[in-house]
């Protein structure tokens, strides 16, 4: 029976994603009110340049208010290299970082629907719901209620 070679990342999604929150919600004992603080952003460069390029470009994009007016083009030489450290081809990883983008935004933000489906590069509210239920088994609209039924909407702020 032949053996499958399963290789692991050197660089896994988790390792690389970084929340796209500049604050936190805190309280303030002084006041014994909640405010929202400074956080640090916890990326790590991996030393990798063309990764960290990508990773930066990720991020960029998360940080964008309107989406793109296309999808650029995937460079095969590139969609390899990133494979090769992360187990995901660049559309893969692409995917990966928008969807978790839009789960932490619709989880932790009082953002619009329509400007995290900006965020995440969508310029159609359909496909953006349809994408993120097929990903996390839930529409947006309702991973957003759940949100604020926990009270998790606000904890953190871009």
């Amino acid at each position: 029976m032949p053996t499958t070679k399963q290789t692991i990342a050197q660089y896994p999604f988790e390792r690389l994603y970084v929340a796209p929150f500049t604050q936190k919600r805190g309280f303030d004992e002084r006041s014994l009110t909640y405010k929202m603080v400074p956080i640090e952003q916890a990326r790590q460069l991996t030393g990798v340049k063309v990764l960290d390029t990508v990773v930066d470009g990720l991020i960029a994009s998360a940080l964008r208010t309107k989406a793109p007016g296309h999808r650029s083009h995937t460079n095969p030489k590139l969609s390899a290299t990133v494979q090769k450290l992360t187990g995901l081809t660049l559309p893969e990883l692409r995917m990966h970082w928008h969807m978790q983008v839009a789960y932490d935004l619709l989880h932790y933000t009082d953002l619009p629907l329509q400007e995290i489906m900006n965020r995440c590069g969508y310029t159609s509210m359909p496909t953006f719901s349809r994408t993120y239920r097929r990903w996390w088994h839930t529409s947006p609209q309702r991973a957003r209620i759940a949100a604020r039924n926990r009270g998790d909407i606000g904890k953190y702020a871009l």
